[in-house]
């Protein structure tokens, strides 16, 4: 058995797509199905390869996948695909009809823009439960809900899901460590804004905070130096890109993060913390974390006053311990590390 997974990596299409593909692909492989990869360019083909799994680069645009379809059917033709995962933005009625006439195709729908032309949908969004899929895909699998967020394993083992003592987070009465990232790519220059706009807070006096930068961001330099010139007590560290934000989660006592993927690695190792939104189709699931009571809601930071707002959300969270227990508690019930296995069986129970 085998599962292909169409996806891509890049400045405009971030990290968090490949990211959970990993996830799945890894949890296949412990299950005994191979994985392929197919991405469109050069560079969104490294991450898989780095993780051992034979990648397919199309040469083709990243954005315009009707484009490939002929190079799509010749490959799900020779090579016998009989699962296909695709997760993109990028996709089309056309596109995802055309395929899944060929073969049974999955889609991760993050944004329900459209009801797909697909043999399953999947959509973990914590607000996911609440959308008509039911009524839209009669006939189809749905795989909806927290229960199918695909983390990575080594967030299995902080929830103990395959046996050992879960990872409990400590919440501790002062703030001392605090988390900034805003994920693969940051094209509003977020986190290096973030460093700038510390120095004016006296109530991060002392505390330290760990800035990490993604793959795709280009004000590492800039930010390491206004980082070494504030001059308020505040210690600012800046890190590149890291292969798990994991171990950093479980030290802070509160993260901050863009409204993507991470928020669920946040809820695994039960960190307090902030989203915020970058994008408009990140807008549903940082809504969805804040309106659970999981984790505080700072907008959009695109708009006038965005980080006025954060800081003096941040102030107000270090200043409640019983607020960050509260988030804690809660997001540590969101998911159980089993979402990636859970979708593999789903698309291969005929099979297994």
């Amino acid at each position: 058995m085998e599962l292909f997974i169409r996806t891509e990596a890049n400045r405009t299409t971030a990290m968090g797509h490949m990211m959970r593909c990993l996830s799945i692909a890894d949890a296949a492989v412990r299950m005994g199905i191979s994985v392929t990869f197919i991405v469109a360019e050069e560079g969104s083909e490294e991450l898989p390869e780095e993780k051992g799994f034979e990648t397919i680069v199309l040469g083709t645009a990243f954005d315009d996948l009707e484009s490939e379809l002929p190079l799509m059917r010749k490959i799900i033709e020779e090579r016998a695909v009989s699962v296909l995962l695709v997760d993109s933005y990028f996709v089309t009625e056309k596109y995802l009809g055309t395929l899944s006439a060929l073969t049974h195709v999955a889609y991760m729908d993050d944004l329900y823009e459209a009801v797909w032309p697909v043999q399953t949908i999947i959509n973990y969004s914590v607000n996911a439960p609440e959308l008509p899929y039911e009524m839209d895909y009669p006939g189809v699998q749905k795989l909806i809900g927290c229960d199918y967020m695909p983390l990575r394993p080594e967030y299995s083992l902080v929830t103990g899901v395959y046996g050992g003592t879960p990872v409990v987070h400590t919440i501790r009465s002062g703030v001392k460590e605090i988390l900034v990232t805003s994920g693969g790519s940051d094209e509003y220059h977020f986190l290096l804004n973030f460093v700038k706009q510390a120095g004016k807070y006296e109530f991060l006096k002392g505390v330290r905070v760990t800035v990490i930068a993604g793959r795709f961001n280009e004000d590492l330099r800039l930010m390491k130096e206004e980082a070494a010139a504030l001059k308020n007590g505040t210690w600012i560290t800046v890190h590149d890109s890291i292969p798990t934000l994991r171990d950093a989660f479980l030290k802070s006592d509160i993260a901050i993060s863009a409204g993507g993927t991470t928020l669920y690695e946040i809820a695994a190792t039960g960190t307090p913390g902030i989203c915020y939104i970058m994008a408009d189709n990140q807008k549903p699931n940082a809504e969805g974390f804040y309106k659970g009571g999981y984790l505080e809601y700072a907008g959009d930071l695109r708009e006038d006053g965005f980080y006025e707002g954060l800081f003096s959300k941040l102030e107000s969270l270090m200043a409640s311990t019983y607020r960050r227990q509260d988030m804690s508690q809660k997001l540590r019930k969101l998911v159980d590390g089993r979402g990636a296995e859970r979708i593999v069986y789903a698309l291969f129970e005929r099979s297994i």
